[in-house]
């Protein structure tokens, strides 16, 4: 949820890899009809591909400006072994 804009504004969430290579880019453009509204923001991510394992940065831009960043790590699923 974004709050406490009025206007419009772009948005833009973007991916890059362990590599540092970006992977995917999404924008969109919201508008606030007053400063005390809320808009909630919903991005798709169809068929996305994680190559490697590693951490993953996903940064939210806001007019170009850096809102936030999370990290999703990519790892092997260990094998549960299996009793005789």
């Amino acid at each position: 949820m974004v709050t406490g804009g009025i206007g419009n504004y772009s948005f833009k969430v973007d991916c890059v890899s362990p590599q540092n290579q970006k992977m995917l880019e999404v924008s969109a453009t919201i508008s606030f009809e007053k400063q005390e509204g809320i808009v909630e923001l919903d991005f798709e991510f169809m068929g996305i591909n994680f190559p490697e394992y590693g951490n993953y940065k996903f940064t939210l831009y806001t007019d170009d400006d850096i809102l936030m960043s999370r990290y999703l790590a990519v790892a092997a699923l260990k094998e549960e072994k299996q009793e005789k």
